[in-house]
């Protein structure tokens, strides 16, 4: 009869719709807990977490450092003869030859890769810092003496460039250092790179690619894009020092930073342009290539041609010159000026500079003249010592006195 009572409260407590009271946790998994919130609060282990990381970014960035200089000596040494040949670039130290577009393609796309994930990183890197200074300004004391101990704990984080810039000490003793710190990190994580990212462009503008010189105007919005992303949230979590306005130098640095952004941008969608693409034809453009001419254009006037102005005239022709450089101008005073003044004198030319070079193998026009003539061929007939696998375009290029015997540019 006993196990028909059960069955009856077991049937009756269910349809009441009663349930069992929840487990209570085990008292040795209520400890464990509570350990791991004093350890997640422990300033050794926090300071463990931020050496690990910063020794991590610290290998990224030594890496991206040396990374910066290989390009910058591989694109510094490209010449106009290696543009217009098409020549293979052969990479310094790792002996590998690249094709050429190839190169100016991939180096900026793997460069970006890179510096997107040293910035994540790093980003990774001051959230540690930033609670560690949640810590330490939790468990300090009101005394005056804390400062000192709370800078002799900072000095205990490693000696490398990143860390010390995001947690080391912030008291006036170490003004210079922290400032010797910063110009590293902005120089080497923010300068830098966006230097060698326009310099490629540069580098390549006299082959006048409109596909590739936009995939390196791409390079260049998307890293601006993603240092403003990434790079202020680094800052933010860093430790500051004590200072007066903080809103005001704040606000400062912010328009400091704007100004700075735009000018790369215009710089490379504005001055580094190259004839007859679209973004050259722009009043922006048309006005800064009319400002960058050297020598000065010679100004209007009734004398010969080739004769010298006389002393009085000298001025005159001075003040017109620079008032056509930074009048801004109009459509047809554009092209005007650029009749009047070759592109190959704007100093970002974005022109081929060859004169008085020779581009082609003397040897095979040698060779290649002997058989024409034993075959009874014209000139025009034979062989050619250069050709091109694709159209070319060398608008304006300075190809004066170049020797391209037997060359066919037509592509």
């Amino acid at each position: 009869m006993a196990w028909r009572s059960r069955k009856r409260r077991g049937f009756a407590a269910r349809r009441s719709g009663l349930r069992s009271p929840p487990p209570t946790s085990p008292p040795a998994e209520a400890d464990r807990w509570t350990a791991l919130t004093a350890k997640a609060g422990d300033f050794e282990t926090i300071r463990h977490a931020v050496d690990d990381a910063g020794g991590f970014v610290r290998g990224l960035w030594v890496t991206f450092v040396s990374l910066q200089a290989y390009l910058a000596i591989a694109t510094g040494s490209i010449t106009h003869r290696q543009l217009f040949l098409e020549a293979p670039i052969k990479l310094p130290l790792i002996d590998v030859e690249l094709p050429l577009v190839t190169f100016f393609v991939l180096a900026p796309a793997l460069f970006l890769v890179f510096h997107y994930y040293l910035l994540i990183q790093l980003r990774l890197l001051a959230d540690k810092v930033a609670r560690l200074n949640q810590v330490l300004a939790a468990a300090r004391p009101p005394e005056a003496s804390a400062d000192a101990v709370e800078r002799d704990l900072r000095l205990q984080l490693p000696n490398d460039i990143i860390v010390q810039y995001l947690a080391g000490p912030r008291d006036s003793r170490e003004r210079g250092l922290r400032r010797a710190l910063g110009l590293v990190a902005w120089a080497t994580l923010v300068a830098a790179p966006l230097l060698v990212l326009t310099t490629m462009q540069l580098k390549f503008l006299p082959y006048q690619d409109v596909v590739v010189t936009w995939v390196h105007r791409a390079a260049v919005l998307f890293d601006v894009a993603m240092l403003w992303s990434l790079w202020p949230g680094v800052l933010k979590r860093r430790t500051r020092s004590k200072a007066r306005y903080p809103g005001l130098r704040r606000g400062a640095s912010f328009a400091r930073n704007a100004l700075a952004s735009v000018a790369v941008i215009w710089a490379s969608t504005q001055a580094l342009t190259f004839p007859t693409e679209w973004m050259d034809d722009l009043p922006p453009a048309q006005a800064f290539h009319r400002a960058m001419v050297w020598p000065l254009p010679a100004a209007k006037s009734d004398e010969k041609k080739g004769e010298a102005p006389s002393p009085n005239e000298v001025w005159p022709r001075l003040r017109e010159s620079l008032l056509a450089r930074f009048t801004w101008p109009e459509r047809s005073d554009n092209l005007q000026f650029l009749e009047a003044t070759p592109q190959a004198n704007r100093v970002i030319a974005g022109t081929l500079r060859l004169a008085n070079e020779t581009l082609i193998d003397e040897e095979k026009a040698k060779r290649g003249e002997e058989r024409g003539n034993s075959r009874g061929l014209k000139p025009w007939e034979g062989e050619r010592t250069l050709r091109f696998n694709h159209p070319r375009q060398f608008f304006a290029a300075d190809l004066s006195n170049a020797d391209l015997t037997r060359a066919d540019l037509r592509g």
